[in-house]
């Protein structure tokens, strides 16, 4: 499985630009279903997300856990005005400067608020991806879907993501 964090550290020891990525999008452009991916109105001056995320990995806050004060600085400001812009992200809990990085990184990469939460509230108990394969039926659901589909989902869906995924593609 190729997570979004995956993919940017491979890109960054390869000494490579990043590509842009949005799994949430590509599956439903892969697969015809809707409702998976969010767009969030972007902060004044930036015109995509791809945008964004340059201007992160510019400032070195591509990184988890980034502790020059330009990257820290960055982060917390693109959270504030993706916050104030798009209010849904702001009822997303947080507990600090990592999980404003990451409803930054959701945001950008237009996964669902409900996606984003599930993703942060893994990711304090381990790896997402190991962590919700705990979670009864979720790895089998998530198999069976990119089976069905022909596509590496790419991302930690929510089961209720999950769930309308499956629906959509007809799954019993």
């Amino acid at each position: 499985m190729k997570l979004i964090m995956e993919q940017w550290r491979r890109y960054l020891n390869e000494a490579k630009a990043l590509p842009y990525i949005a799994p949430a999008q590509d599956l439903e452009q892969a697969t015809g279903i809707t409702g998976i991916s969010t767009s969030y109105k972007l902060p004044a001056g930036y015109r995509s997300e791809e945008e964004v995320q340059n201007k992160m990995v510019q400032a070195g806050a591509h990184v988890l856990g980034a502790s020059e004060p330009q990257a820290q600085q960055l982060i917390k400001t693109l959270y504030d005005e993706f916050t104030q812009l798009n209010p849904v992200l702001s009822e997303i809990p947080i507990g600090g400067a990592i999980d404003q990085y990451n409803v930054v990184l959701g945001a950008i990469s237009k996964f669902s608020p409900p996606d984003i939460s599930f993703y942060m509230k893994l990711s304090k108990k381990g790896h997402p991806f190991e962590t919700a394969s705990q979670i009864p039926g979720w790895k089998e659901t998530y198999d069976a879907i990119e089976s069905e589909a022909g596509f590496d989902i790419g991302w930690v869906p929510s089961p209720g993501t999950l769930r309308k995924i499956k629906d959509q593609l007809g799954m019993e």
